[in-house]
């Protein structure tokens, strides 16, 4: 999402895209570029365009992706063994 995003807004600036390999990224820190991205896309298309892109529905999500991310424990898978009869 965050190197999609990174391209349009190349794109529209006449920019050079140079993708971002996220292997060595924390999801906090990649979910924060890419709200931060996001807003840069809905400003350049209000400003030079008059086209509000805002979305509720993608904000919702992208706010329970970064406080999921915070505030839940990791959870601890179990094996369950099989009683014979």
């Amino acid at each position: 999402l965050f190197n999609s995003l990174n391209k349009v807004n190349c794109h529209l600036k006449k920019e050079q895209y140079i993708p971002i390999e996220h292997i060595n990224f924390r999801m906090n820190d990649l979910l924060d570029a890419v709200v931060v991205k996001k807003e840069e896309l809905g400003s350049t298309m209000k400003n030079k365009y008059n086209i509000d892109i805002t979305n509720k529905l993608v904000d919702d999500k992208m706010d329970k992706l970064l406080t999921n991310g915070v505030n839940n424990k990791p959870k601890v898978l179990t094996k369950k063994i099989k009683k014979e009869e």
